[in-house]
């Protein structure tokens, strides 16, 4: 093969490569420009009753009341948490009447557990923050 092929070649085949890279970022940013904007809130029990479960449910009225066209979603280790239950567990304990039910999604058990005190000596924001950006990743849409 000679070098003038072979220039031709890699040339021919690098902007092959670079088409194709372009054709698949161009139709992930098309798909993902169609999506309906949402909201995600992060609860691993949302049938606690405690005082953490209220302010989850001031905070989705309140994103309901400011922005119509959000959907709230409520990620949560309940497994029998469903989006009618929800509403219903907002309404029944804590008077909090939602505008429209949220959407809810099962979360991973692991983040269910708190993190534990030795994982969080020398910068407890830090690692808080580090345990919560662990639970969240598998809850992101793909």
């Amino acid at each position: 093969m000679t070098p003038t092929v072979r220039v031709l070649l890699c040339t021919y085949l690098t902007a092959l490569f670079i088409s194709i890279v372009f054709r698949i970022a161009h139709v992930v940013i098309r798909g993902r420009s169609n999506r309906k904007p949402a909201v995600g809130f992060s609860h691993p029990y949302t049938n606690d009753g405690g005082g953490g479960e209220r302010v989850l449910w001031c905070a989705v009225k309140a994103i309901q009341e400011e922005y119509l066209n959000l959907d709230c979603l409520i990620y949560t280790g309940d497994s029998d948490a469903s989006p009618q239950t929800l509403v219903a567990r907002a309404i029944d304990r804590f008077g909090v009447a939602l505008l429209r039910p949220p959407k809810g999604a099962s979360a991973p058990e692991v983040c269910r557990r708190r993190p534990l005190p030795k994982l969080c000596r020398r910068h407890p924001p830090l690692e808080l923050y580090r345990y919560r950006i662990h639970c969240a990743f598998p809850r992101l849409p793909s």
